[in-house]
């Protein structure tokens, strides 16, 4: 059986948008978890993103105006350092996201249709349609990996719905990345219970708010 590298989930879509995702799928056939940093040694290829940002920052500016969104780069330019080098010791692979940005549409039509455009401004290596197979969480968006000059960033096109409830459920991530990195050497049965109950609020609240979208987008 051929595997496919974009698996449709069990989970509503909206009809209408099937064709754009799959000509996207078409277009863009490999995934971000089939691509790596070209240079994995973690120090090397954070120094190398430094050198890159005002690059990406044209970039993400220049297709910006193109879809007449606002360019939404990390806050300090550049992924952390301390969390650069947490996230490779933990996967054991230097981050996609050390550069990443973002766009944030009102609706799904628009940010399709952006989507379709990406090229005119991006080589993109990877890409994931995340309305179609979100995350375990619920979250979802349109995730690109980009080449910068042969450095991989993130780019990110999100509906304002699921980026405002990101920036709340980000502080439940924390905590529930804290009890995780404690659960290979033991946590409480309280510990336990907080997880699993945050884990379940977030998917609940990401479910609410796909439902919201959906039924603007008149599904």
């Amino acid at each position: 059986m051929t595997h496919d590298p974009h698996p449709e989930e069990d989970v509503p879509f909206p009809p209408a948008f099937q064709p754009l995702s799959a000509s996207l799928r078409t277009r863009f056939p490999r995934v971000p978890a089939d691509v790596q940093q070209d240079e994995q040694d973690v120090g090397r290829a954070y120094a190398r993103a430094l050198e890159l940002s005002n690059t990406f920052l044209a970039q993400l500016t220049t297709f910006g105006e193109l879809v007449q969104q606002r360019a939404l780069p990390r806050p300090t330019g550049i992924k952390t350092w301390e969390r650069t080098f947490e996230k490779a010791g933990a996967y054991g692979l230097v981050p996609l996201d050390i550069l990443a940005g973002k766009y944030v549409f009102q609706d799904l039509r628009t940010l399709y249709g952006a989507a379709e455009r990406i090229e005119a401004v991006f080589q993109v290596r990877a890409f994931q349609d995340r309305f179609l197979q979100p995350q375990p969480s619920g979250y979802r968006d349109l995730q690109f990996v980009v080449d910068v000059e042969g450095h991989c960033a993130e780019v990110k096109l999100c509906h304002a719905a699921f980026d405002e409830l990101d920036s709340y459920e980000h502080d439940l991530y924390k905590i529930r990345r804290k009890l995780e990195g404690k659960v290979e050497d033991g946590i409480s049965v309280i510990e336990q219970l907080v997880l699993d109950t945050l884990n379940d609020a977030s998917t609940l609240m990401f479910q609410r708010v796909w439902a919201t979208v959906r039924g603007e987008a008149g599904e």
